[in-house]
């Protein structure tokens, strides 16, 4: 499956972890550099990016 998971932090880097080691493809994104940093290994994909910048 595919997954898509919006915040990196506590939470949402649990999750996409957990998801990646059961075999899903699953793309992380954050508005912080250093949740970024801190699963770029573990997660296909990974973007920082801020939902609130238009």
């Amino acid at each position: 499956m595919k997954y898509l998971v919006i915040g990196l932090g506590t939470y949402g880097r649990e999750l996409a972890i957990n998801l990646s080691l059961q075999g899903n493809e699953v793309v992380g994104v954050d508005h912080r550099s250093e949740n970024i940093e801190a699963v770029k290994e573990q997660l296909m994909t990974v973007y920082e990016l801020d939902a609130k910048d238009e």
